[in-house]
This record gives C-alpha cells, sequence and structure tokens, in this order.
C-alpha cells in the first residue's frame, strides 16, 4: 500500500515478473475481509460479515439467536482440556 503511484506501479510490476496477476482494481473484498476505502482520512475499515454469514449459513445456523454469554462463566480451564 502507498500513497504514491510509481511506488505502486514499481510493486505491481515486480510482481507481474515473477507471477501472473491481474489488476483488480481497488480492493473491497480478500481472503474473507471487506475492505472499506472510501474515507482515506478515517483510515481503512475492515470487516468479516460476509465471512462470517458464509460460514453460518453453510452450517445452517444463520436463523439462531446471539448468546449475552459467548462462554459458560467462571469456567476453569486447564490444559487436559485443550485438544
Amino acid at each position: 500500500m502507498s500513497n504514491e503511484i510509481h511506488n505502486i506501479q514499481k510493486a505491481k510490476d515486480e510482481l507481474a515478473s515473477a507471477f501472473s496477476i491481474t489488476d483488480g482494481g481497488p480492493l473491497h473484498y480478500m481472503l474473507g475481509i471487506e475492505f472499506n476505502l472510501e474515507s482515506p482520512e478515517n483510515g481503512i475499515h475492515l470487516c468479516q460479515r460476509k465471512f462470517t454469514e458464509d460460514i453460518l449459513n453453510k452450517y445452517n445456523m444463520a436463523d439462531l439467536k446471539p448468546s449475552p454469554i459467548p462462554a459458560i462463566p467462571n469456567l476453569p480451564l486447564s490444559f487436559d482440556m485443550a485438544p
């Protein structure tokens, strides 16, 4: 990532010399992460909503209700419980 076009082009040229690549334009989605670059002054916003929804749909869990507590409270953990 760079604000300088010549740095971006140099990186693309170096990658293209070693790999077959295409320029898909501005980044919106990659590796299950959505990228919102619309507001540069506020930085980059990353979101995994679609990735999470795809997993929930895959395992027929999209209609489940959220739990107010993500785990059993005060559950003592030990190494014996590890997989």
